[in-house]
């Protein structure tokens, strides 16, 4: 069998190549062949394709690159198309992953105070709303809104950041929380590499907002606007894939370990400034780190007890160098000045009081 590539090309007025592919194989084709055509379509700026086969997975890819693009960027998502087979991705599958929790606190006290403001204001001048006042009291709560605002995406940054530097994915943003996994979409070989991954990066996260949350505090922020980490693993068997309808889809992980993660972080054990995590995860790092026992929990949902630790620090003195093993090389570089800062941070001591 063999597969017929017609294609028809022209440049626009505009600069750009425009052409048509017409596409005819004489038995089914695998994903190798398609991946060749869809290559040499990558190629062309505007183009139509006459095979509904093609076309398919032409849509597949763009359904999934929609979805991956937010969790690993557009270089990282186009490797793992070119490396896997789309219907294989888009699939609801059986993975083993590594499950992050982070949230801030403090964060819904500033919102709860900039309503009141607002309410204060709206009230204290009800029969004056064309007053100078007025307006100038507007323009000040406006201005700690827009703040409020800049320094949430600012702290989930520091999470999202340090979760891709060590290889995990964003799996999305839960009002001021960060929802983050290792081991997908592509399967992890060793679940101990990315547990290690995954503690590196929650403590590295951690580090970061201390130290930012001291040089604020230093350069006189208002409190309203300091916040505090809090972290959790777990880890577990899930179901991994693109869930949803065409009005809306994501790519997210599912199952009972999820929700066990998210009720970890419910407890009052997972205190802000810290990293917390199950023993199952523990199992899978105590080699590398030491943890206090925080004691056994019952979750709802989940017949026995959990066992809960609190990381105190790693085993190793030199984790600065050892942490450099576990980077993700193709997500370092979001910009030279950010990655001379995390490569300070790297050479600082890791570990926390």
């Amino acid at each position: 069998g063999g597969c017929y590539l017609a294609v028809e090309l022209f440049l626009r007025e505009s600069g750009k190549l425009a052409g048509a592919f017409l596409v005819q194989f004489d038995e089914k084709p695998g994903h190798n062949t398609i991946h060749l055509a869809l290559q040499a379509a990558d190629e062309i700026d505007d183009f139509l394709i006459f095979n509904r086969e093609m076309l398919e997975e032409v849509q597949l890819r763009e359904k999934i690159m929609n979805v991956l693009i937010p969790m690993i960027g557009e270089d990282q998502s186009k490797f793992i198309l070119s490396a896997h087979d789309p219907k294989k991705l888009s699939q609801p599958q059986q993975k083993y992953a590594i499950i992050m929790f982070s949230d801030l606190k403090g964060s819904t006290r500033t919102a709860d105070v900039l309503m009141s403001r607002g309410k204060e204001i709206f009230e204290k001048y009800k029969n004056h709303r064309e007053s100078p006042e007025y307006i100038d009291e507007l323009v000040k709560l406006e201005k700690l809104t827009e703040n409020y605002v800049k320094y949430i995406n600012f702290y989930l940054g520091l999470s999202s950041r340090s979760v891709l530097k060590f290889g995990g994915v964003v799996d999305k943003y839960i009002g001021d929380a960060v929802m983050a996994a290792w081991g997908v979409p592509i399967d992890a070989p060793d679940p101990i590499f990315i547990a290690r991954r995954a503690i590196l990066a929650t403590v590295f996260a951690n580090r970061m907002t201390l130290k930012y949350n001291e040089s604020m505090k230093q350069e006189g922020f208002e409190d309203l606007f300091i916040f505090q980490q809090r972290f959790v693993l777990h880890c577990g068997e899930v179901l991994a894939g693109i869930f949803g309808t065409p009005l809306r889809f994501d790519y997210t992980i599912m199952g009972a370990p999820v929700n066990e993660a998210a009720r970890i972080e419910s407890l009052e054990t997972s205190a802000p400034g810290k990293v917390t995590f199950s023993r199952e995860f523990y199992n899978l790092v105590n080699d590398f780190i030491e943890a206090d026992h925080l004691g056994s929990f019952k979750l709802k949902g989940k017949e026995n007890p959990i066992d809960i630790y609190r990381f105190k620090k790693f085993r190793n003195s030199n984790i600065s160098e050892i942490a450099e093993e576990y980077i993700d090389r193709s997500k370092i570089s979001i910009s030279h000045a950010e990655d001379e800062n995390f490569k300070d941070y790297l050479r600082d001591d890791w570990d926390i009081d």
